[in-house]
């Protein structure tokens, strides 16, 4: 009984650590992006990383990694403020080590911002883009 215990244990840490790093589906999870925050961002684009870290009711950090080219996106970009930097930095910092390296943001990039905030601030959506990637990084918060 301990053996098939443990062997339990391996398979669903193994499954969750899946879960946690690859994309439910690029267009379903726009979808979803585009109906939690009222966006009309493309379908086409391509997820290529994907974490959360969510409770029973969706509150927590959704963070979401996409190759998109500028001309994809219909969102009004302006260039990241330092104040927009620390925030993201800020939000960021609470996923190190959930979010692989490959997929961190280097805020000193000149980056793209479009920032949304819904139930009187207390949910936020960052969308940043890097044009030297041609990646979109989508950063949601729930609470």
């Amino acid at each position: 009984m301990k053996k098939f215990k443990k062997i339990f244990a391996v398979c669903a840490l193994s499954s969750f650590a899946a879960v946690a790093s690859a994309c439910s589906g690029s267009a379903s999870d726009i979808r979803a992006i585009n109906t939690r925050w009222n966006l009309d961002l493309p379908t086409s684009m391509e997820c290529v990383y994907s974490y959360d870290n969510v409770g029973w009711f969706g509150d927590g950090e959704y963070y979401y990694v996409f190759n998109a080219e500028e001309g994809q996106l219909p969102v009004n970009f302006t260039l990241m403020t330092d104040g927009q930097a620390e925030a993201v930095t800020s939000l960021y910092s609470s996923l190190f080590g959930a979010v692989d390296s490959a997929y961190y943001i280097n805020t000193d990039n000149g980056l793209l911002v479009h920032y949304g905030s819904e139930n009187d601030g207390n949910d936020y959506i960052y969308l940043i883009y890097d044009g030297s990637l041609s990646r979109l990084t989508v950063m949601e918060y729930h609470s």
